[in-house]
């Protein structure tokens, strides 16, 4: 949670190794020996990935011009932080991703026994293109970015970002989502420390779009993993706490749930109640509002009452304030002369969508869906008015999160 700054950074090391940063190289063509130079001009104007340096090139061990040591000067403005990577065998993979009239250029650096993060350099180049043009639809801030392969699970630096091995879908999860991270907490200068929701929440969101467009799906396909998490984990395990009490409060187990779980769930109803667009209208407008500025939740909150045009607070107040859970149930079903009326109880207090179908015995069924805002006046319950007939069965549907499922359904 620093402020931003210019850094001008000088880093020695071993003739033998080499050194990727937060900042720009000032002095590469007193380090790297001419192919190689050529090589990253190449990947610094390209579409395709450029093989820098690989397994014949570490072989041969000529990668840096002959000397004991080399001086590697960077430089780096309006960063709240500076990371650097220093190794003697990683393989070095470079592309270019186009974001206005500018090229950024795409590192990825890597184990040679390293299968999958191979793909790493054009999931990056994807996902700085699609968060630059789409969401938020704010250009990429920094002239280069950098992944590399290191042995802990994703962590975030500006313009760097570690991945450790993993599968084929777990590092297109954890590129977009880490490279998501340039915009909160770096771009706005959020304060993980005591709102570790506010980036990670956000994040996860937006890298949920971008991993949805890679897979040529929609996020409707993802967010019932997400829904699936908070019904494993809320109310259950003791380890559900408001949000606003402060990430630094919490120990490891319960801030993993405060920090992903419960923030995600959150802006995922967000996301279904104002519809997509908004929603990214929200995002882009707080994103830019707050640029360098260090914002505060309420700040994040006015920005989507802003956008939504409506006060909000039925819903900020009960999922980042509040003691409590999700979960509704089938209560009292009443059979009129025309028609059925069927009373769905609010049990944990928080607003979730109603999506309730009835089967019928002929085998027909009737679906009701209402927004979350069904709850906004704080009621208890409220009726769905479905066709009469013979019914089956009337079920709550289990991809909303709720904390328990088992009052959901109601068979004849």
């Amino acid at each position: 949670y620093s402020d931003y700054g210019d850094f001008d950074v000088e880093i020695t090391v071993p003739a033998e190794y080499n050194v990727w940063s937060s900042g720009v190289l000032h002095n590469a063509k007193e380090i790297y020996r001419n192919k190689y130079m050529e090589r990253i001009e190449e990947a610094s104007k390209s579409d395709e990935v450029i093989h820098i340096i690989d397994k014949s090139d570490r072989d041969e061990n000529k990668i840096t011009v002959a000397g004991v040591k080399h001086v590697w000067k960077f430089k780096a403005s309006n960063l709240p932080d500076f990371a650097f990577i220093v190794s003697n065998k990683y393989l070095w993979d470079a592309t270019s991703a186009k974001v206005g009239d500018k090229r950024i250029l795409v590192n990825s650096v890597y184990n040679e026994s390293s299968e999958n993060f191979r793909k790493v350099t054009e999931i990056s180049k994807k996902s700085i293109e699609y968060y630059s043009n789409i969401v938020p639809a704010i250009p990429y801030p920094y002239p280069q970015f950098t992944a590399f392969n290191g042995e802990a699970k994703g962590m975030e630096f500006p313009a760097m970002i570690n991945d450790r091995e993993e599968d084929e879908f777990s590092t297109l999860f954890t590129t977009t989502h880490e490279i998501a991270h340039t915009y909160f907490p770096f771009y706005v200068g959020t304060n993980e420390q005591e709102y570790g929701w506010m980036d990670e929440g956000l994040v996860s969101i937006i890298g949920i779009s971008a991993l949805v467009d890679f897979m040529e799906t929609d996020e409707a396909s993802i967010f019932p993993l997400v829904n699936k998490k908070y019904h494993a984990e809320s109310a259950k395990l003791a380890i559900d706490i408001p949000l606003m009490v402060g990430t630094h409060s919490a120990g490891d187990f319960t801030s993993g749930f405060m920090t992903y779980v419960r923030p995600i769930t959150a802006f995922s109803l967000l996301f279904d109640y104002m519809g997509k667009d908004k929603f990214y209208q929200a995002i882009r407008e707080f994103t830019e509002q707050w640029k360098d500025k260090h914002p505060i939740p309420y700040d994040m909150f006015y920005a989507f009452n802003k956008v939504a045009n409506e006060d909000l607070g039925w819903f900020w107040e009960p999922w980042f304030f509040d003691l409590g859970y999700a979960d509704i149930a089938i209560g009292k079903i009443d059979f009129g002369t025309d028609e059925i009326t069927i009373n769905v109880e609010n049990w944990g207090s928080f607003p979730i969508p109603v999506n309730l179908t009835v089967n019928y015995k002929n085998g027909e069924t009737h679906s009701v869906n209402k927004k979350m805002d069904i709850w906004k006046s704080g009621n208890k319950s409220c009726q769905i008015i479905v066709p009469k007939g013979d019914i089956a069965e009337v079920v709550l549907d289990t991809n909303t999160p709720e904390a328990y499922y088992v009052n959901n359904i109601l068979s004849y």
